[in-house]
Order: C-alpha cells, then sequence, then structure tokens
C-alpha cells in the first residue's frame, strides 16, 4: 500500500536533486524516487513506466523498480505485478508514443476533474569489473568472462562494419541522436570512463526525447509526470544507480507547465568523472558547454528576413481549423519557452526538448512551416540545408515534407542548448512569419 506520510513537494524533490551525479545504492534511489512521487499528492490513478536496455543484467533494475517504486504507488488500483508498463530494446531507447499508451493504460479509472500521476524511469546503463583493489568500468563478468556492458553502446563507439553492411535500426537511432560531435569525442576518449560518460549522456538524450514527445502529445486530461533517468552500475552484490536527469511536469488539462528540471549535460567533454569511497561523482564544468556552431549568429533582423524568405514561397494553410492548430501549437509552445526563461537551468535543459516538440507538432499540422522552421536551424550541414531550402522554393507536397522532416528531425538533438535557444527565440517571436500561416 503507498505509503501517505506527509512530505512537502519541495523537500522531496530536494531530496531527488541531491542525488544528481552521485552513485547510491539502488534501493536508497529508488526510496527517494517513490517519495516524490507520492509528495505530488494528485486524487487521480497512479502509472509506472519503466525503459531499460534488454540485457540480462538489468534484472535486479526491474525487480527493484516494481518492489519499490510501482507496487507501493499502485497497490490500491492494480492486481499482482500488473503495475509497470514496460519497455526493453537494445541500449534502452525511449519509444514515441509510448508514454501515451502508458498513461492511456493507467487513466481508465479517473475522473475528469482529478489529476493522475505518471512516474517513468528510464535507464542506461555500464558494468563494473572489480579486480583485487581497483574497479574498471564498461565491464560486467559473464560466466567467467570479462563482457561490454552496456553491449549496445560499447558496440555503438566502435562502429563495428556489421553496422554498415546491415541495417541495424538501434544503431543507426543512437548514432542520429548522439550526432557526430558527441560520437567522436567518445571514440577518442582514452580515459577509463568513456563508457559511463557515453552511458549518462545517453539517458540524458532519452530524457529529452520524452519530454518532447510529452511537449507534443500531451496527457488526455489533468496529469503530474516525474521522469528520472538514470545510470545503474552493474557489479558483484547490489547495483549502483546514478542520476542523470530529472524533470517533474503538471498538464492542467490545457497546458504543460515545467514545474522543476535538473540534469547533467549531454556534452561527454564537459561530464568529470571521479571515484570516491568506490562510489562514481559526476560533475560538469561550465566552460566545456560552448556551442559547436552558431547557425543563427546574425542579427534579429537578418534572421527574421531569412525566416520569411523560407516561408515566402509556401502557400497559406488552406482551412481555417489547421491555421487555428497552428496558433495554438505556437502559443503553447511560446508560453513555455517564457516558463523556461526564468530560470537558467531549466531554460538550458528545456531548450532543445522544446525546440524538437514544435518541430514535431508542426510537422502534424503543417509539415512546410515545420521544414521552414528546421532550415532555419540547418547551418551545420551546408549540403541538408541546400537540399531543405531548395524544397521549400519548389513547394514541398505534405507527404513530402514530412518525410524530410521525419529524417532529419533526430539533428535537433545534436544542437547545443545555446543555438536551440535561439532558434526558439526566432521561431515563436511574434513577428514570427510562422504565425501569419
Amino acid at each position: 500500500m503507498e505509503d501517505t506520510t506527509h512530505v512537502s513537494a519541495g523537500q522531496a524533490f530536494l531530496d531527488l536533486e541531491r542525488l544528481l551525479g552521485v552513485e547510491v545504492s539502488l534501493d536508497v534511489f529508488h526510496g527517494t524516487l517513490r517519495r516524490a512521487a507520492q509528495a505530488m499528492h494528485p486524487r487521480g490513478e497512479v502509472g509506472t513506466m519503466l525503459v531499460t536496455c534488454s540485457d540480462e543484467f538489468l534484472g535486479e533494475v526491474r525487480t527493484a523498480f516494481a518492489r519499490d517504486v510501482a507496487r507501493p504507488l499502485t497497490a490500491l488500483q492494480m492486481i499482482g505485478s500488473r503495475g509497470t508498463f514496460a519497455v526493453a530494446n537494445l541500449g534502452g531507447r525511449f519509444e514515441p508514443g509510448a508514454l501515451a499508451l502508458a498513461d492511456e493504460h493507467f487513466s481508465g479509472g479517473s475522473r475528469p476533474d482529478s489529476a493522475r500521476r505518471l512516474v517513468v524511469e528510464l535507464v542506461a546503463h555500464v558494468g563494473r569489473l572489480r579486480q583485487d583493489h581497483s574497479s574498471t568500468h564498461g565491464l560486467v563478468d559473464r560466466f567467467g568472462k570479462a563482457s561490454p556492458c552496456c553491449g549496445a553502446l560499447t558496440l555503438l563507439l566502435e562502429a563495428p562494419e556489421a553496422t554498415a553492411a546491415v541495417r541495424h535500426p538501434w544503431f543507426d537511432q543512437l548514432s542520429a541522436f548522439f550526432g557526430p560531435a558527441r560520437l567522436s569525442q567518445l571514440r577518442a576518449d582514452p580515459s577509463p570512463w568513456r563508457l559511463v560518460r557515453a552511458a549518462i549522456v545517453h539517458a540524458v538524450l532519452q530524457g529529452e526525447s520524452a519530454m518532447a514527445d510529452l511537449l507534443r502529445d500531451p496527457p488526455d486530461g489533468p496529469a503530474h509526470i516525474l521522469l528520472a533517468c538514470v545510470v545503474a552500475i552493474n557489479q558483484p552484490g547490489t547495483d549502483g544507480a546514478l542520476l542523470a536527469s530529472v524533470q517533474r511536469m503538471h498538464f492542467d488539462g490545457t497546458h504543460m507547465h515545467l514545474e522543476h528540471a535538473a540534469a547533467l549535460r549531454s556534452s561527454p567533454e564537459a561530464l568529470d568523472i571521479s571515484s570516491q569511497a568506490g562510489r562514481l561523482l559526476v560533475s560538469f564544468a561550465e566552460q566545456h558547454d560552448q556551442p559547436r556552431v552558431v547557425p543563427v549568429a546574425r542579427t534579429r533582423a537578418e534572421v527574421h528576413e531569412d525566416l520569411h524568405a523560407l516561408t515566402a514561397g509556401l502557400e497559406r494553410l488552406a482551412q481555417p481549423h489547421e491555421r487555428a492548430k497552428v496558433h495554438e501549437h505556437l502559443t503553447r509552445i511560446q508560453r513555455q519557452v517564457a516558463h523556461a526563461k526564468k530560470k537558467p537551468s531549466t531554460w538550458r535543459i528545456y531548450s532543445r526538448p522544446l525546440l524538437r516538440g514544435l518541430v514535431q507538432g508542426l510537422s502534424i499540422v503543417a509539415p512546410e512551416l515545420g521544414l521552414a522552421a528546421f532550415a532555419l536551424q540547418a547551418g551545420t550541414d551546408a549540403v541538408k540545408a541546400q537540399h531543405v531550402r531548395k524544397l521549400l522554393r519548389e513547394g514541398p507536397k505534405r507527404d513530402q515534407a514530412r518525410q524530410v522532416l521525419h529524417q532529419l528531425e533526430a539533428e535537433l538533438q545534436q544542437l547545443s542548448h545555446r543555438e536551440a535557444q535561439e532558434v526558439l527565440d526566432v521561431l515563436v517571436a511574434e513577428n514570427s512569419p510562422l504565425w501569419k500561416h
């Protein structure tokens, strides 16, 4: 049965945020996560979702989540072991649309006026092999043999020839979201922390994908969402857990409110890692988190002129209801941008998911405008930028524009947060031509 001991939401989330970048035991992490979920105190149903790698070494994580999080939170409404919506795949990748399904599964008994809770844990992982008085990260002992862990992330960094000869969807997806800059840094990393950095970056990026999903397709009715992204440390004895990011969001039935956010960096070189008393400790240095390329390094007037030129050849949306949907989507993102800007750390964490949510939403209602929004930031690849602009000049068909966006959308994840912020500022500004379509 769920523990109803009163803990203030502020204190509960502060306790959870204190775990950011600090390895603790799995039971300590899950206990802190559960108390944060309980402190949200809505009156409706409770749902839990767990995303992990398929690796058998994550069996302890799955069991612990069910025992320490899902069962206590859902005991009053679920029977037996039905309290977890589980996703397992190579690498532990967030599946677009999975959150909406999980929310639907757990919200059947909710009253329209009651806010429900959805607790989501996304897990990347890395092995720790202890030998004598030293430890090696990135390996585990499988039947007496040292084995890579996480195997999927190891293959991502080693890029075997088979992935070029035979299509590996999971490898393609991870490669696209990490991007060439992050992968180059990780592949060149000679330190013993290479796989730890890869797992942290992966966890943070998967959390951003989940946020973008929520921004594009919010819950159907009032809901509180707690999203925690963690790196599990698989080792002999009890596994460890290192929190990489945590977000608390509230959807009031109309608008998504970004209430709380804390995250490690998604740039490998910005993660300073050490080991204290056999436990990982991660911090970051602000000077490392600089934009690689600034595609909008022009005056605001020049940027607006460029966006006007990109949209000038597009036909206005013919149907009033389509124009209304575009304005509704822009208004929602604009409001969330304004809220995120109130706190620099929140603005940094949400900038990429907000940009992805904006482009994804436009791609559904008006993909031509989504293509124009993508072209504005496509300064990191001149060939792709020219291709997108050529399509816009020719007036792409709706299906064609949507297909191109689908192929290129992952590249938004490769922007630095400063790049994403600049592009968002342009796209949601009151004088943006996107409002005129």
